[in-house]
This record gives C-alpha cells, structure tokens and sequence, in this order.
C-alpha cells in the first residue's frame, strides 16, 4: 500500500510513529509518503478517512475506491436537506 503525500500539517504526527513493521517513510514534496506492505486493507479505510484531505492512497487501486466511494456517500448524507 502507499499512500503520498501525507501533508505537511500531519507529516510530523506519521513520522513519529511505527504504523506497521513493514512502513518505509521519506520526504516528498509537500509532506511524507508511507509505504507498507499488508495482509488486507479493512482497518486501514477509517485510518486513511481521519486524516481527511491530508493523505491520500496511491495503490492499491481497490482500496482508492473504496474510499471514494465512502466519502461519497458521507456527501450525500450531509448535503443541505429541502424543506
């Protein structure tokens, strides 16, 4: 799995801590990229959405969709209600 960047405000906060033995880190611009290597990726879909729109998954491809697909319908559930 990779996720680049984390931003800048919480790639201090992802350096600080082992995620998984596996999790390389470096700089890129803007921030960190995580990389780790895992079994699965259930945990990691409400790990990924705390950090809202400072990280975002480059691969795997299914869990990129996954969270798009659960933003989307946290869109849809706050849109503005009609009277």
């Amino acid at each position: 799995m990779k996720i680049c960047p984390f931003d800048e405000k919480v790639a201090r906060f992802v350096r600080r801590r082992q995620w998984h033995p596996t999790q390389e880190i470096k700089r890129v611009e803007g921030g960190v990229e995580l990389t780790m290597e895992v079994a699965g990726t259930v945990e990691l879909l409400s790990w990924v959405l705390g950090f809202g729109d400072k990280a975002e998954v480059l691969e795997p491809e299914s869990l990129r969709e996954e969270i798009a697909a659960e933003l989307a319908r946290t869109v849809q559930r706050y849109q503005v209600r009609q009277q």
